[in-house]
């Protein structure tokens, strides 16, 4: 079994992930490289704990290259120097942040909090794309949100699209009761009195929200 790395020994190079507009922001896993050795490359899973890597898989700077090549992964121009209890997440605008954790969760929590009010907004203007796109934004920063897949729910009913509403409803079921999940939806319909399109683009899709639970469970 490999010996634990202190996390001060390392440095990031990139992430284990490749993310499109529609998966940001999102905290993702470092990829680590030696600082004393740059060639020795450490990717996850692993675990991190008191200022320890632990179970990291470990590959070469080729092996690396093959694997940006294939888009599994996101390298940086220039390592970040590792640090203990931080995280690392992605802007919406790509750009990395590496902070402590107090601090990444903050920001990530207030990101989501001003997305679920203008989604709220944009859903009272009948606006249904753009409340879609903040309840995605939302989730993306902090996917234990219940807010952001009510409205979705919500719209989805003004729209006649029980799919939709349904899928809500069963990415909910773990963080609220169903009559609590449908108290909730009721309450956001009655704050939309513009009626809905009769069409809209599935912007919350299925797809992405696989996606975001993908990247979580990294």
């Amino acid at each position: 079994m490999r010996a634990p790395l202190p996390i001060t020994d390392l440095e990031i190079v990139g992430y284990a992930n490749r993310l499109t507009e529609t998966m940001r922001p999102a905290v993702v896993p470092p990829i680590f490289g030696m600082k004393s050795d740059p060639a020795r490359i450490f990717l996850p899973p692993y675990v991190i704990q008191e200022g320890f890597v632990f179970g990291a898989m470990e590959t070469n700077r080729e092996n690396l290259a093959q694997l940006d090549s294939a888009h599994e992964v996101t390298l940086f121009d220039k390592p970040i120097s590792a640090e203990r209890d931080h995280e690392l997440w992605i802007a919406q605008e790509e750009n990395p942040h590496y902070e402590p954790l107090a601090t990444a969760h903050a920001k990530l929590r207030a990101i989501a909090v001003d997305n679920i009010a203008a989604a709220v907004d944009a859903m009272k203007r009948g606006k249904f794309d753009e409340a879609r796109i903040a309840c995605r934004i939302a989730l993306c920063a902090d996917d234990r949100l219940i807010e952001p897949l009510a409205i979705t729910a919500a719209i989805a009913r003004q729209q006649s699209d029980p799919g939709t509403a349904r899928l809500m409803a069963r990415l909910a079921a773990k963080r609220a009761t169903s009559d609590g999940f449908e108290t909730l939806v009721a309450g956001y319909m009655r704050s939309t009195p513009v009626p809905a399109p009769d069409t809209a683009p599935d912007l919350l899709s299925q797809h992405s929200l696989a996606g975001i639970a993908t990247r979580r469970a990294a």
